[in-house]
């Protein structure tokens, strides 16, 4: 029999993995951790382990970001395979079988063996065919349609049914229909139809809001066909497929009867006007003679505007957004990111005050939605609550904060690099606290400090415990070099300066003084442990480098000790 995982759906459509030659195997993305390597952007670098016992296969699941589903069901320890269970594995879709490949698939196999001889590389056993889809597909049979008309499912199309209420939000556990926007609320809003098809909206509390025509709504409200509704940066509406389609006619242009008057040269004009007339051109040709010397004429000339000029004018603020100009229909695209919503209508005010635009075309992303919304799912988890994302500037994107331990840093990236929608424009600037201890340690060793201990709590380091002063300058460097360490915040410095047999290792405990030989001047002998040891002698790979009265000092690998003694 040939145990083996065969792709029935999914891109990687085709691809076989063999599961006969060896015992265990590794299944994920990462080449350098895995055996089984699977190109999809969804998959862990550690997915799943397939494990031989008792000639059956049984599958587990190692991710926490996008566990592994058996026949559309979770597992929550070692399951074994069966014939043509269905595993997903990321956007994949396995079958296992214990059959030969060409008996189970004989068409697909003689296809992949007839080109096997031509290929080089890693083949599959399907060739992917390209359907034609039938005209009209798609279609809907409900009466009322829902239709999402700008946002990350623009296009999509939702039936709804008389008598009938619908939750709408991004949580598709307990939402009828599912926006895939960062700015819509797990349940944001209900839509609610009557017996006759009068439709309904009302807000669920959302965080954004639910916005008609561009008003917030604070209740329950019937909306129509013409409605344009917001959830976030989603937008829809919602029509009847039964009722007649309106159609707008045009106001047929009414002349009006052309009026024939006489021509002023076949008026009389009054002596009155005669006169006042022929006064006041005389008074202004005076004038004008007598001021023409005075001024000196000019050409006037008309400025000229340049609208992509004056349009970048007022995006000099905003660097990160990009436009298009129209002039045919004096039209303005935006596009790109805004830090905030204030931001956002701070631009919009400087745009209409150009009188040559006449419609925006607003596409938007305002990076303060984007963030807050990662950053409540993120604290869902309390393993990842020491770190958030915030943008220091529009269009980027920094997750910072502090981890206890490198697997919760891989697992909160994993999560990221397939459900993040910019993760392109992210800055990884998050701490892992085991590491920073690693590094402080090796530091302490360095500059000789065994007898300092320490302490991390969210980057701020509490130093105890006590140094010679023969170690001050160690000690001082070691403070030096300790604040330019990435991740230290602040530094609380409780340790104390001792003279050097204090800030020795204590190991009168171990060891037993019985003894000792002195001249008059210095101790040359001691008995430790029933043994003579003098002076640049070694106890336990230790140096003797002194004997005093009452203590005999020892070193080792840059460490100091000491022995007190009773004379």
């Amino acid at each position: 029999m040939a145990k083996h995982l065969l792709v029935v759906e999914g891109y990687l459509k085709g691809l076989v993995l063999n599961l006969e030659e060896k015992d265990k195997y590794l299944i994920g993305r990462d080449p350098d951790l895995v055996d089984l390597i699977l190109e999809d952007s969804t998959v862990s670098r550690k997915h799943a382990i397939c494990f031989k016992k008792n000639d059956h296969i049984f599958i587990k699941d190692l991710s926490k970001t996008n566990p592994i589903l058996i026949n559309n069901n979770p597992i929550k320890k070692a399951y074994q395979l069966k014939e043509d269970d269905k595993i997903k594995i990321g956007q994949n879709i396995f079958a296992y079988s214990e059959k030969d490949i060409k008996e189970n698939y004989k068409k697909e196999a003689e296809d992949y063996l007839s080109k096997s001889e031509e290929k080089e590389g890693y083949d599959t056993i399907f060739e992917e065919k390209v359907e034609e889809e039938p005209a009209f597909s798609n279609i809907i049979s409900q009466e009322i349609i829902l239709k999402v008309i700008s946002g990350p499912n623009a296009g999509a199309e939702f039936g709804m049914e008389k008598n009938c209420s619908y939750i709408i939000g991004k949580d598709p556990k307990s939402c009828d229909i599912v926006f895939n926007d960062l700015s819509v609320s797990k349940n944001h809003a209900k839509i609610s139809l009557d017996e006759n098809n009068n439709i309904f909206i009302e807000d669920l509390n959302s965080k954004n809001g639910t916005i008609i025509d561009g008003e917030k709504i604070k209740e329950k409200r019937q909306i129509f066909s013409e409605n344009i509704i917001s959830l976030g940066t989603t937008s829809f509406i919602v029509w009847d497929q039964k009722k007649e389609t309106e159609t707008i006619y045009s106001v047929p242009i009414i002349k009006k009867p052309k009026i024939e008057e006489l021509s002023w040269k076949e008026k009389p004009i009054p002596k009155k006007i005669l006169v006042i007339g022929t006064a006041t051109i005389l008074t202004v040709f005076i004038t004008f003679l007598t001021f023409f010397s005075l001024f000196k004429a000019e050409k006037v000339e008309l400025k000229k505007i340049d609208p992509l000029n004056e349009i970048q004018k007022v995006l000099e603020k905003f660097e990160a957004v990009n436009f298009s100009y129209n002039p045919q229909g004096n039209k303005l695209f935006l596009v790109g990111h805004i830090l905030t919503s204030i931001d956002q209508e701070q631009l919009l005010y400087d745009i209409n005050k150009l009188s040559f635009v006449e419609e925006i075309e607003n596409n938007l992303i305002i990076d303060e939605f984007v963030w807050k919304n990662t950053n409540d799912i993120i604290n869902d988890n309390p393993a990842w609550r020491g770190v958030s994302i915030h943008s220091p500037k529009a269009g980027v994107f920094v997750i910072s904060g502090y981890l206890k331990n490198i697997d919760d840093a891989e697992n909160i990236l994993d999560y990221l690099n397939s459900t993040f929608p910019y993760v392109d424009r992210l800055e990884n600037r998050i701490i892992v606290e085991s590491i920073l201890k690693k590094e402080i340690d090796s530091e302490l060793i360095i500059q000789g400090l065994i007898a300092i201990s320490f302490q991390i709590n969210n980057g701020e380091i509490i130093l105890a415990g006590r140094y010679s002063e023969d170690n001050r300058s160690n000690f001082e460097k070691f403070l030096k070099n300790l604040k330019t360490k990435q991740g230290v915040r602040s530094i609380k410095n409780l340790a104390i300066e001792t003279d050097a047999s204090a800030a020795r290792i204590d190991l009168t405990k171990d060891y037993t003084i019985s003894g000792f030989a002195s001249t008059d001047t210095k101790k040359e002998y001691v008995i430790i442990n029933d043994k003579i040891f003098n002076i640049g002698d070694f106890l336990d790979d230790m140096k003797i480098t002194d004997i005093k009265d009452k203590t005999i000092y020892l070193e080792k690998d840059g460490l100091k000790y000491k022995i007190n003694y009773k004379e």
